[in-house]
């Protein structure tokens, strides 16, 4: 009774631990900001932004954003209450990593480092980018989801595994990464001891059973995503035709292009080298030790961490295949996987937690770093809005008419990011300077009745063929009866 009571206490204690890190560097959002989704879930309503989710296959968090439309949450209160959330979800997949490998941590120094590689694993660099979002709480949940089926399926409960993952890749497909690395970090330390040809034969039914429920997860949910784009007739970036050898091609360009630099405000050569620090030190001490096993077994983990990164990219369509972070995150993951490894290792564990604590530092350095960035640039946005409200404002009160149509054009000299320090990314992406983005911020922002669309050539050269400045202001409007056309930068 008392070391049940004693182990319930240690590991609401890592629960904590995790959720109050996780709040510290994520408070900024806490207060309410808005990225280009954000702005048109304010345009169409969450009813409406739902179809968005279910023609991604995210059926999950489209059924939630159409409760929210029913009980009419605010959007202000659903973007401070999906960070509490996100932060609970990912605490408890804290948790569940630290508790599934604490039987191998036999020393303190060893708790230490696998606490610091449980909070590697999830609130990694990549996952830093699902904060932005305002559905970032299901998100979050999925990756709960797909530790703990990968979990039951280690367990070889596989109608629950199965059934959890399924969930998991309804709420969000980027998560599913993590489900067979997960799964063989765990098969690793439970034949720690092992040949690789005893662990291939004790072991190859329930990998093959794992990769069939895997398998079957990606199919149902894409066989439903087109079912659903077909019946409904709805327009989506997943719609299209799939060129197999040309989405390896772009894969490959993503795997050897700067991921980090272009999709998280970490540069890649930072956590390159952080990488290659700790799994060096892995790998040549358990050659030291003569474990060449489990070295191969460390090997196999890594290959499988990027493999199975990008297999949704393969069935995506060609023209509209893109790679963010936040669909990689098991490649950010890989630090405090490869540093968890460091478990298997009997001597000179300092070093690899000096690497792991500096890596640490920061890692949650850069995730308050890119929040703030965030927020410069959804200040930045407001600030463009609130002039072309005001400028609307003005123009109708002084000439009685009313504006009931925006035509604008974007201004091709000008980035679409914000650069802070020389480095772009989603966290700084310009709402002025997108298509998309402009029309639902103009919008959900100043007025959801505006009738927003391109301005023809003519129309610019009429009105605006004298505009060159290299910031936005009022000589970028022009106002013709109840017609805006503007230069958005």
């Amino acid at each position: 009774m008392v070391v049940v009571k004693q182990d319930s206490f240690k590991k609401t204690g890592i629960f904590l631990l995790a959720f109050f890190y996780g709040l510290s560097i994520t408070f900024y959002y806490l207060v309410p900001s808005y990225n280009l989704d954000g702005y048109c879930q304010l345009s169409l309503g969450f009813k409406n932004y739902a179809q968005y989710f279910f023609s991604s296959g995210r059926f999950v968090t489209g059924w939630l954003w159409c409760l929210f439309d029913l009980i009419r949450i605010p959007h202000n209160l659903l973007s401070i209450i999906s960070i509490l959330l996100a932060n609970i979800f990912l605490s408890l997949s804290v948790l569940e990593v630290y508790k599934s490998f604490l039987k191998y941590a036999n020393s303190r120094l060893k708790k230490v480092i696998l606490l610091l590689s449980s909070l590697l694993i999830i609130y990694n660099p990549y996952v830093m980018e699902i904060f932005i979002y305002e559905e970032s709480f299901v998100m979050a949940l999925s990756i709960f989801s797909v530790m703990k089926a990968s979990k039951l399926c280690f367990d070889k409960k596989y109608l629950w595994g199965g059934l959890v993952l399924l969930l998991a890749n309804m709420m969000y497909q980027g998560s599913i990464c993590l489900f067979i690395p997960y799964y063989f970090l765990l098969l690793l330390f439970e034949n720690k001891d092992k040949k690789l040809k005893e662990f291939i034969k004790l072991n190859f039914k329930r990998i093959i059973i794992t990769g069939i429920i895997y398998g079957l997860s990606m199919v149902i949910v894409y066989v439903s995503m087109k079912l659903y784009i077909d019946v409904f007739n709805v327009n989506s970036v997943r719609n299209g035709n799939v060129n197999i050898l040309e989405n390896i091609k772009i894969i490959f360009h993503h795997i050897l292009g700067d991921i980090g630099t272009r999709q998280c405000m970490m540069r890649a050569r930072y956590f390159n080298m952080a990488l290659c620090l700790i799994a060096a030190f892995v790998i040549i001490s358990l050659i030291i030790e003569k474990k060449y096993t489990q070295m191969l077994y460390v090997l196999l983990l890594v290959l499988s961490i990027v493999m199975f990164a990008f297999v949704p990219n393969l069935a995506m369509p060609s023209k509209s295949n893109y790679i963010f972070a936040r669909m990689i995150i098991s490649c950010g993951a890989m630090i405090g996987f490869v540093s968890l490894c460091s478990l298997l290792v009997d001597r000179k564990l300092g070093i690899v937690l000096v690497f792991i604590s500096l890596f640490f530092a920061f890692n949650t350095y850069n995730y308050l770093v890119s929040a703030r960035r965030d927020h410069i640039r959804y200040e930045n946005d407001m600030e463009k809005l609130e002039l072309i409200r005001s400028s609307i404002e003005k123009y109708e009160s002084e000439s009685n008419n009313k504006v009931t149509e925006v035509k604008y054009m974007v201004n091709s000299s000008n980035k679409i990011y914000f650069y802070f320090n020389n480095k772009y990314s989603v966290f700084g992406q310009k709402i002025l300077h997108n298509d998309w983005g402009f029309i639902c911020g103009v919008q959900g922002i100043i007025d959801n009745e505006l009738y927003v669309t391109h301005m023809s050539k003519e129309e610019y050269k009429t009105y605006l063929k004298d505009a060159s400045h290299d910031a936005f202001d009022e000589s970028d409007m022009v106002f013709e009866g109840n017609t805006l056309y503007i230069l958005i930068f």
